[in-house]
């Protein structure tokens, strides 16, 4: 059997999911191959909650041609891309994929290839790290993009998916992978941001054309899971803090200095919005200052960020992705109550996560499924 993995947030499920997911069925046709989603919980990559809760995505990714979908969990969930990326391909490693499949604007798997080769160099290093004590206000992303052209002559990608592409071929280079990466070119207009906005405002007319008509039909249900549910909490986490306190040097993602911004902020801010645009510089950008509040909050540290993960947890499965899963000896929660059953580093990790998750239920107002969506049970 082989066995593709996909990093993905599905925030929300939409068509050019759904056409990544049927272009591997088709790639694969006639073989046994399992194709597992590796998705992020109930935060996601720019620093913000999922737009609905996990086990409802994971079943949208279970109607549209999954069969295995397993937890990115968070810390790693919601930071940046290059430790997303990191995270994911240590995770499908450990979970004996042969492939990963991502969708890229570009869909020239060569080129990126030599893109993220030439992102990894030591010359291309130095010479960003040099660029980077000459311009200590530049933000990242275009202070890369700009050492990148004078090196090479040629313009980074900046697209979402063609960045993100570049950061899985760092990782399975960096961690020596033994996976083969298979690149889909995306082909639609969709986009999860689309959705999302579509999703916010209640113009189901728009969604419609965005996603599949199930998943449609489940956000209609719905309301969407916004950071702005928990504003209060995050003005009175940075207004009560020490500035004085070891602490604010340890958190992930997060310089002091922006720290010490945010909560000089924080002081006469009275919305999440307002905290958001008055802290935010050219260095710093919106993701960059909810990653950071996220982290502060939720008590994300250096130390743990660093740390590979060291479990997943079962989102949902047919019966084909059960029969894998059972064959698996890497730690995956299946149930709760399984915290001591791996050892003190997993049951460390389990339970940050948990709670990062019991945050989150404060501001769902969706109804809750606690266990994996399962298909096909008893069949």
């Amino acid at each position: 059997m082989i066995k593709i993995g996909v990093i993905c947030e599905y925030n929300p499920f939409h068509k050019g999911h759904e056409r990544l997911l049927s272009a591997l069925r088709s790639a694969f046709e006639g073989e046994d191959a399992l194709i597992l989603s590796l998705m992020s919980g109930n935060y996601v990559e720019r620093g913000d909650f999922a737009v609905l809760p996990k086990y409802q995505r994971a079943a949208m990714a279970l109607r549209h041609g999954s069969d295995l979908v397993l937890e990115l969990p968070y810390p790693y969930a919601g930071a940046c891309g290059e430790v997303f990326a990191a995270a994911g391909v240590s995770l499908l490693t450990s979970l004996g994929m042969d492939e990963i499949a991502f969708g890229a604007e570009c869909g020239d798997a060569v080129a990126l290839a030599e893109t993220a080769d030439r992102l990894l160099s030591p010359a291309f290093e130095q010479a960003l790290a040099e660029e980077k004590k000459r311009c200590p206000q530049a933000a990242f992303a275009p202070l890369r993009a700009k050492v990148f052209r004078a090196l090479y002559g040629k313009d980074l990608p900046i697209l979402p998916n063609d960045m993100l592409a570049l950061e899985y071929l760092k990782a399975i280079k960096r961690q020596k992978a033994p996976l083969v990466p298979r690149v889909i070119p995306r082909a639609g207009q969709e986009s999860a941001a689309a959705a999302r906005n579509a999703f916010a405002a209640g113009d189901f007319a728009a969604l419609s054309s965005l996603v599949p008509d199930d998943v449609a039909a489940l956000l209609a249900k719905s309301r969407p899971v916004t950071l702005d549910k928990m504003e209060k909490a995050f003005l009175a986490s940075l207004r009560l803090a020490d500035p004085a306190g070891k602490t604010w040097d340890q958190v992930a993602d997060a310089p002091s200095s922006l720290l010490r911004r945010l909560q000089k902020t924080a002081m006469s801010a009275e919305s999440l919005d307002e905290l958001l645009q008055k802290a935010a510089t050219k260095k710093y950008t919106n993701a960059r200052i909810r990653r950071a509040l996220l982290s502060w909050t939720l008590g994300v540290t250096r130390e743990r960020l660093a740390a590979p993960p060291c479990f997943t947890r079962l989102l949902g499965a047919n019966e084909k992705g059960r029969r894998y899963l059972s064959s698996l000896s890497f730690p995956v929660i299946t149930r709760g109550g399984e915290q001591n059953k791996w050892g003190s580093l997993v049951a460390d990790a389990l339970n940050f996560a948990d709670r990062a998750d019991r945050f989150y239920a404060l501001a769902d107002e969706n109804p809750r499924f606690l266990a994996p969506i399962l298909i096909g049970v008893g069949t």
